[in-house]
């Protein structure tokens, strides 16, 4: 995603739990949000461990039809830095 003029972006870091290593990223601010989401790209570039979920999320779009990426199946250990 691109910044746009309403967007608010800053610069986080993200350290990983498992082997601590510290990324810098662009974090997007969305105050609607129902939580903390990474770019699953980002996560497999970086080789940052994913955990497989028991239970699959699912993602409904703000119209309340389900997201076209399907259900989140993997999580991320991070500590968030701002």
């Amino acid at each position: 995603m691109l910044p746009g003029k309403k967007s608010l972006w800053i610069l986080v870091q993200i350290q990983t739990m498992d082997t601590g290593e510290v990324h810098g990223v662009d974090g997007l601010m969305d105050c609607r949000a129902d939580g903390k989401f990474l770019d699953s790209n980002y996560i497999h570039c970086n080789n940052i461990l994913m955990k497989k979920l028991s239970v699959p999320i699912l993602v409904n779009n703000i119209d309340g039809s389900p997201n076209e990426s399907g259900s989140i199946t993997e999580v991320v250990d991070l500590i968030l830095h701002y």
